[in-house]
């Protein structure tokens, strides 16, 4: 029963992110119990603890009296977890360009112009801001990801998906210029490493993360 319950948990806590992540609801949205049951098909007591799991990762804030609501995005939280990304990036970067071997390199690069390709068909900013968002998994979570060590892996996620949730306040001011500015800025950092220079890896990736934070913060900070 105990591991049906967790089970249960996990489906309700994934569910919930799903139907986050496309904008069945936004930033600063209340979400009644009901509604969560109806719609991720998931009962209450499951979704319970799927709510504290999302309230310990920042993702939701659960108020008594008032509910469930999907945190709000504020100048102050959009700088903190876009600092705690270039902290993390700070660290994995310089381990990946002293060990990863060439042919992963060479499969960021591969990845990449398959990206710039891509981008290139798309019809839609909608289209664009999926493939950056893409590319920004592969490039950046693999790159923290060679660490090898699991909890700075688990951090850097549960941040990601803390920028991811922020994103979806702003997307309607993510330009396709933005995209293909934060395109570009990838194809540097994959250069700066392929050469395995390491000052000049660091400086594209922490010029990176600040294109990445002005554009969250929209129009007046760029």
């Amino acid at each position: 029963m105990a591991k049906k319950n967790i089970n249960l948990g996990s489906e309700a806590y994934n569910r919930f992110k799903e139907l986050l992540f496309a904008k069945v609801w936004k930033p600063g949205d209340f979400v009644s119990q009901g509604e969560l049951v109806r719609k991720t098909g998931v009962q209450i007591s499951p979704m319970r603890d799927a709510l504290h799991k999302l309230s310990a990762e920042g993702i939701v804030i659960i108020t008594p009296r008032k509910g469930i609501q999907v945190t709000p995005a504020s100048i102050k939280i959009i700088r903190e977890v876009f600092h705690l990304r270039k902290v993390l990036e700070r660290e994995a970067v310089e381990f990946f360009v002293n060990n990863a071997h060439d042919n992963l390199i060479i499969e960021l690069k591969e990845n990449h112009q398959k990206y710039i390709k891509i981008s290139e068909k798309a019809e839609s900013p909608q289209e664009m801001r999926e493939i950056i968002q893409q590319e920004e998994y592969d490039i950046h979570e693999k790159i923290v990801n060679f660490l090898g060590n699991d909890l700075i892996a688990r951090i850097y996620r549960l941040n990601a998906d803390r920028i991811r949730l922020f994103r979806l306040d702003y997307d309607f001011s993510y330009t396709t210029e933005h995209v293909i500015d934060a395109l570009s800025e990838h194809g540097e950092i994959i250069d700066s490493m392929s050469q395995r220079n390491l000052k000049k890896t660091i400086e594209k990736m922490d010029h990176h993360s600040s294109m990445a934070l002005k554009r969250a913060l929209g129009p007046p900070y760029l």
